[in-house]
C-alpha cells in the first residue's frame, strides 16, 4: 500500500486510528505501544539488561502513546510519534 492510498483511507482519523487501520495491514513494523514497550522492560529487565534509557523516554512522554523504536535492540532510543505524518514516516509510507 502507497502512502498515497494510506492517506486517501485514513483521511481523518486521529493517530491511533491510523496505527489500529496499519496494523491490520501488518504496515506497523518499527512502531511500538507504550504497553507492549513497558511489556519489553519487564521481560529484558529479568535478564539483567540495562533499560533505564528507555524508562527515561517513556516517563518524559507519559502522555505519548506510540514511539518509533528498534525492540530487538535494548539499546535503541525510543522516539515519540505525534502525528499521523510522523507514524508515516516511521513505518515508511
Amino acid at each position: 500500500m502507497t502512502r498515497r492510498q494510506v492517506r486517501a483511507r485514513t483521511q481523518g482519523m486521529n493517530l491511533i486510528e491510523v496505527f489500529n487501520f496499519l496494523n491490520q495491514y501488518d504496515l506497523t513494523d518499527g512502531v511500538e505501544t507504550q504497553e507492549s514497550i513497558r511489556d519489553y522492560v519487564c521481560d529484558i529487565v529479568q535478564k539483567r539488561v540495562k533499560v533505564s534509557h528507555i524508562l527515561e523516554v517513556m516517563e518524559a512522554n507519559s502522555e505519548i502513546e506510540l514511539f518509533k523504536v528498534d525492540l530487538g535492540n535494548s539499546m535503541c532510543m525510543p522516539e515519540a510519534i505525534y502525528e499521523v505524518a510522523d507514524l508515516l514516516d516511521a513505518v515508511g509510507l
